[in-house]
């Protein structure tokens, strides 16, 4: 009996130890690309305020969130924002200036309060906003934030706005507007 319990408590111990292995790899693999985003968010936001020094004369403001910045993109360019910056390029021939607002996990609520002041400081053509990801996921959405949002907004040619549906069912039931 005290060879077959000395075996067993061996291959407890090992058992343990491959746990407390793969439980570490997993904190550190899950720290490395929380690390990764942030470094990707903080490139693409530098990356947007390069771009709003130079010239043009149709600006294009962007508020919203990560992905207002671009993130999920392989590069800011290939963005929407880019790509909507290229395509008015193309099609009018004007210069574009982009003045991209957004940061990472913005709601509702920091647009209205923190980039749309920001904006009235720009001459705007256009307004891009993307955002409602981090309303819905931290479930805080509120329609009464949104309409003065809405309504805070300068006059301008173009409002682009998106509330994403959220690919939880679970959590898309806890939101009704």
């Amino acid at each position: 009996p005290s060879f077959f319990l000395r075996k067993h408590m061996e291959l407890l111990k090992r058992l343990i130890w491959t746990a407390v292995v793969v439980l570490l790899f997993g904190v550190f693999a899950y720290g490395g690309i929380q690390i990764r985003n942030i470094i990707i968010a903080n490139n693409y936001i530098t990356y947007w305020q390069q771009e709003q020094l130079n010239e043009g004369n149709f600006t294009l403001v962007v508020m919203g969130d990560s992905i207002s910045t671009g993130v999920g993109a392989s590069s800011p360019s290939k963005s929407f924002v880019g790509l909507i910056a290229d395509n008015i390029r193309s099609t009018t021939g004007r210069s574009v200036r982009v003045v991209n607002l957004a940061t990472p996990k913005a709601t509702f609520k920091d647009i209205l309060v923190k980039q749309i002041p920001k904006s009235r400081e720009q001459k705007t053509d256009m307004i891009l906003i993307s955002a409602g990801r981090d309303d819905i996921n931290g479930k805080s959405f509120d329609l009464l934030t949104l309409k003065k949002l809405l309504e805070s907004l300068p006059s301008v040619d173009s409002y682009i706005t998106e509330i994403p549906a959220n690919y939880d069912s679970q959590r898309n039931k806890t939101i009704e507007i």
